[in-house]
């Protein structure tokens, strides 16, 4: 993980101004997790003190942790490339902010591909590079330190990734289509114009989410043609041709 720029972003995240903008990503992620049902629901985030599934209606919601953290909400410690889980497992797999701050993404996508089952959902969130936050972030790069370092492959990218991966995309939204605001009076009076903006600018939103089902694959019986088997036997022989069988019966 980019330590630095993760950790600046959980900063962020938790203060104030950032709870509010968490709050138009939570509106999105229980809409999808609503509608679903099943077994076990796994989050993977940056945020360990919080859980984003509080909508769910699947009967087992847990998190996961990279590392331990005081008054975290997580089940068990695991490196995210490596999930103690059994294959097609997971019902719904909700990667939170985790992709941007990698070392290595594919393999974190590998990994969650592996433990959903077939007809599973995966939800990723990210931060969007093409947005105000991404212009914001080279913009203040010029002048000052920027707030952090985004590596985000961005929506379209990981949308091929997990195609590549034998997933559908079900759905693509967009959070937050104002700057990244430190003070959290501001940004209660900004919030207001956030949804006007939604329809206007839906692409440049600070935050993609993405949603996409793992594809079923299902084998397809071949059925024997026992009429082309011999009688007797349990593997087809090669018959012998029309003109074989005329010298056969010439030269008997």
């Amino acid at each position: 993980m980019l330590q630095k720029e993760q950790q600046s972003a959980v900063r962020w995240l938790y203060s104030s101004a950032g709870q509010i903008f968490m709050r138009a990503e939570q509106r999105v992620i229980d809409r999808l997790l609503r509608p679903v049902f099943g077994v076990h629901l796994l989050q993977l985030g940056i945020l360990q003190q919080t859980q984003l599934f509080q909508a769910s209606q699947i009967n087992h919601c847990f998190a996961l942790a990279p590392r331990a953290t005081a008054g975290g909400v997580y089940a068990a410690l695991s490196d995210y490339t490596e999930l103690p889980l059994e294959q097609h497992s997971i019902d719904c797999l909700l990667i939170h902010h985790v992709l941007e701050f990698a070392d290595d993404p594919h393999a974190i996508l590998r990994e969650a591909a592996r433990v959903v089952r077939p007809d599973g959902l995966i939800i990723v969130v990210l931060f969007n590079p093409w947005s105000m936050l991404g212009l914001q972030q080279k913009l203040l790069g010029k002048w000052q330190k920027r707030t952090w370092t985004m590596a985000s492959p961005g929506s379209a990218k990981l949308q091929d990734w997990l195609r590549l991966l034998d997933f559908s995309v079900e759905s693509v939204d967009y959070c937050w289509h104002l700057p990244i605001i430190h003070r959290s009076s501001l940004a209660e009076k900004v919030i207001k114009f956030e949804r006007p903006l939604h329809r206007l600018t839906r692409p440049l939103g600070a935050s993609a989410v993405i949603c996409a089902k793992k594809r079923s694959s299902t084998l397809t019986p071949v059925r024997r043609r026992w009429a082309d088997l011999t009688p007797g036997l349990a593997v087809p022989i090669m018959k012998p041709s029309t003109r074989a069988a005329r010298e056969t019966v010439k030269n008997g």
